[in-house]
């Protein structure tokens, strides 16, 4: 076997070799060994050799050999050769050493054993391999660059607290001492040292080091180039030097890891900095249970239960502070797991989590002897299970919660999909009918075991009767029944975990995995239990899907203005989030057995029920989340859903009535008829495609969304416009018939009626000539309506026997008033002889008329008594009464006479009448107008005075009695003619107070504008006053301050306007 390994730097020399006597004797035995295995010789001499030399070289070595210590041989490196001129190669003499020869650290035997190379040459091949490898580039290689001048800028810790020793094969002081020779002369090391420049970047250069200063931790050395050592001695780190026998790899590797160090090591600062700052005054505190349970933890010992005045305070709100950190660091992981891309996230990098210690070798735990004796009887006191009735009871007791285990607080297996209020009405009975189980049935067998059991046990541990709460305390009945207890809230906890999963669950499974809404009628689903394909939801006709839990309406809002839910899935999650708690919460009623078995000691203590599952637990909180997510999933889908109802909205806020009307109002003329049958088509039309794309109902996951009321809703909307459109049609039809036959009834009535003169008779003519030409008039009026009743009768519509009854009187009116006509115009023939005997003697008595008028009118030229003024005004109007008349008779008898086609009277004489007549009505109807307007004016109060009438006539009544007087003066009645001057005079002479009386009733006269007056006429007259007639303002001769007076009226008439 080879010797021991030891390292090239090693200073003590091997074991001596075998004396070369020795060796003698072992090269001398005998030759049967010469076949033995030969150890390799590896040549450091690179020449070419003949074929002898190499055999001769494979005999092996001669049979004697000199053989010295490696201490006394000195190594020649390979590299130093010289050229032999023939080719070949020779070791060249050696160099003196300016620096320490310092051999790579190998772990090789100084004595070579058979398949190893010898340990020179692994050291030769250790020194090649550091030597061809470039600490730069390894460092680049694994993202250290002390070239680029930015490498680490951004670091603040120093790197050489998180130096790996681990990695240096040798120790500092190691590292210096292999600079000494054998004679303690020490020779610089080479080495590759970390220099830095002015710009911050770093480069590798060569450099001797020199020593090394424990306290500071770093090495003396100085810089090599060109083979030339500067005189200035730098300090460097451990990591910034790498000695020439190191292994550059290694090395790169251990700068590598001091830098993750640090960069772990500032991130953690960061990371616990920002916990350490993040607010703790939102966070709950522990509660006091908590805080008395941990008070009561750290005292469970005995020398601390007898101390007094513990400073327990200062502790809990160092634990709160604590427990409010790690609420802080749980809310912030989570935040950064969730946003690592966020800036204050992004330069965090902590380190990795450490991996759980492995687990033990051996599961047995060494344990000292025991006294089993002593142990047996403790354990008999301690131990519930010393006697039959305790095993008994507990096997009885289990059975009893294992049945519980098999029950479910919901109702996780509908046979249907059910509306909300079913739903919740099926849960809440499902979960009082449980909570009613456990606790009467369950709760009063558990009792009824242990007093079957126990109730003759007697005094002792397990007396049931014990009415000591001492003894009870003390006694093992109360053990058993905390036993009982245990089992029975174990059995409650599973079985409220177990139905809250299943009713987890029961709302999960329907939760498709994707859920496509392409129409109203098109809903793909890819379920979690189909991976392999794509269901479709297609309708089905009074059916709901069986894997379907809710029933979801689509109806209406109230104003009719848009499509929605009758239930908002907000309000189902809130429906379903209610039974899941309160299933948990009814389970917390569960009486103890301890209370009913011995009722007599707990009567003034509160209620005693189990332990159950509380809504804030964790696992109560997850599935909570679970079903939350699992309905919220399906709202943006309810909403697609809905959103497609959108294009029936039209639909949905048509008002038929008023559609209606509009369409009536709109379609007007012959074709009418037709354009309404069309829009009456098009809503049949559109009722029918309604029908066909909305289903009855839809399935979204647990969804069953029933569409059959809105479906029915729209599509009676479309009907009823076209009902609606087709009662127009018919109404039309009805009003169309009636007013065509209207026009009959008024052929007939017209046809019917009698002439009572001339006039009619001829008319009655005309109307019988131009029947014809209305008959064809009608006649298309009547195809229309027939049309419009063969309209009716392609929609199958209704009509009433009076339709059809207007129909067919329509149909025969033609003919009916064809034949009316012919009888009418032979009777029309007998007529005109009558009427034409009629008129010449109604012509002979209108001559008597003439005649008595004349001597009417020329006897008007004798009267002039003005005290008969009256009389005589009332003969003028009788008399102008009978001259008008005369003229119209005049003119009625000329038109009938070109009626009958005789020649035409002459009756110019009644027209003289008239104008002979016309100055004495003048005259004298003149004359008692002013008589009478003259006392009112005079005598009447001024607010009523009419000054619009009176100026109209007055200057009227002038410019007539001008116009008479010269017509009766050119007629020589100068009686007559006198009496009309006499009333013009008394005109004229009122005439000047005209514009006074229309400037003072002018509307515009103010207080003001009455004081101005009163002033100027210098007393006070105005509305109001004593005797404001127009007699007492002649009085106070208001003719002369005329102008006064005028001036302020238009000023007032001006105001006034002004004012408007």
């Amino acid at each position: 076997m080879g010797r021991p390994a030891t390292t090239a730097g090693d200073t003590k020399s091997p074991r001596s070799l075998r004396t070369s006597e020795h060796e003698d004797s072992m090269f001398a035995a005998p030759q049967h060994l010469a076949v033995r295995a030969q150890r390799g010789i590896y040549s450091e001499v690179l020449k070419p050799t003949s074929l002898t030399e190499v055999q001769l070289a494979t005999r092996g070595p001669s049979g004697r050999v000199s053989v010295a210590g490696r201490n006394e041989i000195p190594f020649l490196p390979v590299g130093n050769l010289r050229s032999t001129g023939d080719g070949g190669r020779v070791l060249a003499p050696p160099v003196p050493h300016t620096v320490a020869d310092v051999k790579p650290k190998v772990v090789e035997p100084f004595e070579q054993s058979p398949a190893h190379p010898p340990r020179k040459v692994t050291v030769e091949r250790r020194r090649r391999l550091y030597a061809s490898l470039n600490i730069e580039e390894l460092l680049v290689e694994r993202g250290i660059n002390y070239a680029d001048p930015q490498f680490d800028s951004q670091r603040w810790l120093p790197l050489d607290p998180f130096d790996d020793t681990t990695y240096d094969d040798r120790c500092p002081e190691e590292w210096i001492l292999l600079g000494y020779d054998e004679q303690k002369h020490f020779l610089p090391l080479e080495a590759k040292g970390l220099r830095r420049q002015v710009g911050g970047s770093g480069t590798w250069e060569d450099c001797h080091v020199y020593s090394y200063d424990g306290e500071s931790n770093m090495f003396a050395v100085r810089w090599v180039k060109d083979n030339r050592e500067s005189d200035e001695s730098v300090k460097l780190l451990r990591m910034q030097l790498l000695f020439k026998v190191e292994d550059p790899v290694k090395f790169a590797d251990r700068l590598v890891a001091a830098h993750q160090s640090r960069r772990w090591a500032e991130s953690l600062i960061k990371y616990n900095y920002y916990i350490d700052n993040m607010p703790t005054d939102d966070i709950k505190a522990l509660g006091d249970p908590q805080e008395k349970r941990i008070a009561g933890a750290a005292r469970n010992m005995q020398k601390i239960r007898q101390a007094k005045k513990l400073p327990v305070k200062a502790l809990l709100q160092e634990i709160n502070l604590m427990f409010a950190r790690t609420m802080n660091k749980i809310a912030f992981d989570k935040h950064m797991n969730q946003n690592r891309e966020d800036r204050m996230y992004r330069d965090l990098e902590l380190p990795p989590k450490a991996l759980p210690p492995p687990p033990p070798e051996f599961g047995l735990v060494e344990t000292p002897p025991h006294d089993f004796t002593r142990l047996f009887a403790a354990f008999c006191v301690s131990s519930l299970y010393v006697r039959s009735e305790v095993i008994h009871a507990l096997r009885e007791i289990r059975a009893e919660c294992n049945a519980v285990l098999t029950r479910c607080i919901y109702n996780v297996k509908p046979t249907k999909a059910m509306k909300l209020e079913e739903f919740k009405q099926t849960q809440r009975a499902a979960i009082s009918q449980l909570a009613f189980d456990l606790q009467e049935t369950w709760a009063q067998n558990v009792q009824k075991i242990v007093v079957k059991y126990f109730a003759d046990v007697g005094k002792g541990w397990f007396d049931i009767s014990e009415t000591n709460k001492e003894s009870y305390n003390y006694g093992k009945i109360k053990k058993m029944l905390l036993v009982a207890s245990f089992l029975m809230q174990d059995s409650l906890r599973y079985m409220t975990m177990d139905s809250l999963a299943a009713f987890t669950r029961m709302i999960e499974d329907r939760r498709p995995e994707e859920i496509v809404v392409e129409s109203v009628s098109v809903v793909k689903a890819r379920s979690k239990r189909q991976e392999e394909g794509v269901e479709e939801s297609s309708p089905r006709e009074g059916t709901r899907d069986s894997n379907s839990l809710f029933v979801l309406d689509l109806t209406r809002s109230p104003d009719d203005k848009a499509f929605q839910f009758s239930v908002s899935p907000a309000t189902f999650l809130r429906a379903v989030i209610e039974v899941f708690e309160k299933g948990v919460v009814q389970m917390g009623d569960v009486p103890q057995p301890e209370k009913l078995v011995l009722p007599h000691l707990f009567k003034s203590q509160p209620k005693h029920v189990l332990a159950s599952v509380n809504l804030d637990e964790r696992r109560v909180q997850e599935y909570r989340r679970r079903i939350e997510e699992a309905i919220t999933f399906y709202v943006p889908h309810l909403d697609r859903f809905l959103a497609l109802f959108d294009k029936y909205l039209e639909i949905l806020q048509l008002k038929p009535e008023e559609t209606v009307k509009e369409i009536e109002q709109k379609t007007n003329g012959s074709a009418a008829s037709d354009q309404l049958k069309q829009m009456a088509e098009d809503f049949f039309r559109r009722e029918a495609s309604l029908l066909d794309e909305i289903p009855d109902s839809t399935t979204i996951g647990a969804f069953c969304l029933n569409c059959c009321d809105i479906k029915r809703f729209l599509a009676q909307k479309l009907h009823a416009v076209g009902n609606l459109i087709l009662d127009v049609i018919a109404q039309r039809f009805r009003d169309q018939c009636t007013q065509t036959l209207d026009q009959f009834r008024g052929f007939y009535a017209t046809l019917k009626k009698r002439p009572k003169n001339i006039e009619e008779l001829t008319e009655m003519k005309t109307f019988i000539g131009d029947i014809p030409a209305k008959l064809e008039r009608l006649a298309f009026d009547i195809k229309m309506n027939l049309h419009t009743f063969a309209i009716l009768e392609e929609f199958k519509y209704k009509l009433y026997v009076e339709d059809h009854n207007l129909r067919w009187k329509m149909f025969g009116s033609p003919l009916e008033t064809l034949t009316l006509m012919a009888e009418t115009e032979k009777s029309l023939e007998k007529d005109r002889q009558v009427f034409l005997e009629e008129l010449l003697t109604q012509q002979a008595e209108f001559e008597e008329t003439i005649k008595d008028l004349e001597g009417i009118v020329s006897s008007f030229s004798q009267y002039s008594d003005m005290s008969k003024l009256d009389e005589i005004s009332e003969n003028v109007l009788s008399v102008n009464a009978r001259i008008e008349l005369s003229v119209q008779s005049a003119k009625l008898h000329n038109a009938r006479e070109m009626l009958f086609g005789k020649p035409a009277t002459d009756y110019s004489r009644v027209h003289q009448l008239k104008k002979d007549f016309a100055p004495f009505s003048t005259l004298w109807l003149t004359a008692a107008e002013w008589q009478r307007s003259k006392v009112q004016w005079h005598k009447g109060p001024f607010e009523e005075i009419e000054a619009g009438a009176m100026e109209k006539q007055v200057y009227g009544g002038i410019k007539q009695l001008h116009k008479v007087i010269r017509t009766l003066k050119e007629k020589g009645f100068e009686n007559v003619s006198s009496r009309a001057e006499s009333v013009l005079h008394e005109l004229e002479e009122f005439a000047p107070l005209v514009p006074l009386i229309v400037a003072l009733r002018n509307e515009g006269m103010r207080e003001r504008h009455w004081e101005k007056v009163s002033e100027a006429v210098g007393s006070r007259i105005g509305p109001g006053t004593d005797a404001f007639r127009l007699c007492t303002l002649l009085d106070l001769k208001i003719s002369d301050f005329s102008e006064v007076i005028v001036a302020t009226g238009e000023l007032a008439a001006r105001e006034h306007l002004i004012e408007k």
